[in-house]
């Protein structure tokens, strides 16, 4: 959901709004959204606010995985305890308008049985969506309270939290321990966690269930294939939620040239970006000689070890209906993959 709330190259929420309506219709109910995807203003929160206000009885049809715990502004990690509560509850203050206008929705249907008292309940909770949360600074115990009670009783909640980034600064052990006692109240359903190591994951998964780790997988970034990250993922029977699976737009051919890069875009400084040339990636297409670029790039990460979920970001509703098109691809292809890949694979720097 990244793409759908960047700053730089800012949509509405209208036409956002149509893109997830879209990945519904086609099955594609994983939503991965974060709080530092946007602005403190307009992140993916916010626009799945906007998307369930619209949309109230898809609330059940969808999985939403958040990360946060992750200061984006120095680029660190804070998973203490208190970094999550602030992280969760930041999370709950903008989800707690999908509770209040899903049970307004039900609420206001009893307008027509002439029930006052429910009807006037109904309006007061259209209302609690719209606080400004001024009151919260001062009395921030019993406002989580109220929020968390309306969550559980009557709203889509978060299903996992993830840990945005690892926090060097604790043991995993810790931060996993922390994670619990939100999943213990209720107020998350399952851990989540993002680039994390085979070793790290080890330890993690020796505590409670992990739900599910993010981490970056395509034919542009192998690494993971090659340092046993997915084999080790897959022998915990964990799955693997696959971000940029078409590689930022390289692997679908939208990206010819490094030229093609807007300046100050987030591949303009990306050490892969940088190690890997153009002319490779066009001589490997060239070889497998085959169409459909993205979705080819897609099979081939559905093709590794245990469960693989990409999520190819997209703005375009005819782009994602492309991308949710089934490719098969052959023992022999995967063969001829696997040893184009070999030639050029190179170690990301971020699990070095």
């Amino acid at each position: 959901m990244a793409n759908l709330t960047r700053p730089d190259k800012p949509i509405s929420f209208e036409k956002a709004t149509a893109v997830l309506k879209s990945a519904i219709n086609h099955n594609s109910n994983f939503w991965n959204a974060a709080l530092i995807y946007g602005t403190p203003a307009a992140n993916s929160l916010h626009l799945v606010n906007h998307y369930f206000l619209t949309y109230p009885t898809d609330t059940s049809k969808v999985v939403i995985s958040v990360k946060g715990a992750f200061n984006w502004a120095d680029k660190r990690p804070d998973c203490s305890l208190e970094g999550f509560e602030n992280s969760v509850s930041e999370c709950e203050k903008i989800l707690v308008g999908i509770s209040a206008a899903m049970v307004c929705n039900i609420l206001g249907q009893l307008k027509e049985w002439q029930i006052p008292t429910l009807f006037e309940l109904s309006f007061q909770l259209s209302c609690l969506w719209r606080i400004k949360y001024q009151f919260y600074a001062a009395h921030n115990h019993y406002f989580t309270i109220v929020i968390s009670t309306i969550l559980a009783a009557c709203g889509k909640k978060i299903d996992f939290f993830e840990a945005a980034r690892i926090d060097k600064s604790i043991p995993i052990e810790e931060t996993i321990r922390n994670l619990t006692k939100f999943v213990s109240s209720g107020r998350i359903r399952g851990i989540g966690l993002s680039e994390v190591s085979a070793k790290a994951i080890r330890r993690a998964a020796a505590i409670p269930p992990i739900a599910c780790v993010e981490i970056e997988l395509s034919l542009f970034s192998t690494d993971v294939v090659s340092n046993s990250i997915v084999d080790t993922y897959a022998e915990l029977g964990i799955p693997l939620v696959a971000y940029c699976p078409l590689g930022r737009g390289w692997l679908t051919g939208e990206l010819k040239a490094f030229s093609d890069i807007p300046k100050g875009d987030f591949c303009d400084t990306c050490p892969v970006f940088n190690r890997l040339s153009s002319i490779r990636m066009s001589s490997c297409w060239r070889r497998l000689k085959l169409l459909q670029r993205g979705r080819v790039a897609l099979a081939w990460a559905k093709k590794q070890k245990g469960i693989v979920i990409p999520i190819p970001g997209t703005t375009n509703p005819a782009r994602l209906e492309e991308n949710v098109k089934e490719v098969s691809l052959t023992e022999e292809e995967m063969h001829e993959l696997s040893e184009i890949l070999e030639r050029w694979r190179e170690r990301d720097i971020r699990r070095e």
